[in-house]
C-alpha cells in the first residue's frame, strides 16, 4: 500500500470516528487525544503522514490500539462498518466509569459483558 493510500485510509477512518463521537472540528479532537489540532487537520487532508507516536495517542482518545486505525474497512457494508464503529462508542457517563479501573478490572468488565451479550443470544431453554 503506498504512502498516499495509507494517508487517505487514515483520514476516513478518523474523520468516521470522530463523526460517530460527536467531534466535529480538528480543535476538538487535538483536546482530546493530545495531538496538536494543526497536525488533526494535516492528517484528515491527507497532507501529513502521522508518527506512530500520533497514531498512538489518537487511537487512546477511542479506547483502540493504534492499528485499528489504518484497517482497510471498505469491503464491508454500511452496516458492518457501523459495528465496527459502534464497539468504540461509549457516552461520557460510562466512559466516566472506565476511567479509574485497572487493566485487570477493565478485563473483568469486558469478560463480564461478554457473558451477557452471550446469555441475550442464547436460545431458549426448553424444559420439558
Amino acid at each position: 500500500m503506498s504512502e498516499n493510500a495509507i494517508r487517505k485510509l487514515l483520514a476516513e477512518n478518523l474523520r468516521q470516528l470522530m463523526e460517530v463521537h460527536g467531534i466535529k472540528t480538528a480543535v476538538e479532537m487535538g483536546n482530546r487525544s493530545g495531538v496538536s489540532d494543526r497536525m488533526i487537520g494535516y492528517i484528515l487532508q491527507q497532507k501529513r503522514a502521522a508518527s506512530v507516536e500520533t497514531l498512538d495517542l489518537i487511537a487512546k482518545a477511542f479506547r483502540m490500539k493504534a492499528y485499528q486505525l489504518l484497517i482497510d474497512k471498505s469491503h464491508l457494508s454500511d452496516s458492518e462498518a457501523a459495528e465496527e464503529v459502534s464497539h468504540y462508542v461509549l457516552d461520557s457517563e460510562t466512559l466516566d466509569l472506565f476511567k479509574g479501573m485497572t487493566k485487570e478490572e477493565l478485563a473483568q468488565a469486558e469478560n463480564y459483558a461478554k457473558y451477557i451479550l452471550s446469555q441475550r443470544r442464547a436460545p431458549p431453554s426448553t424444559d420439558g
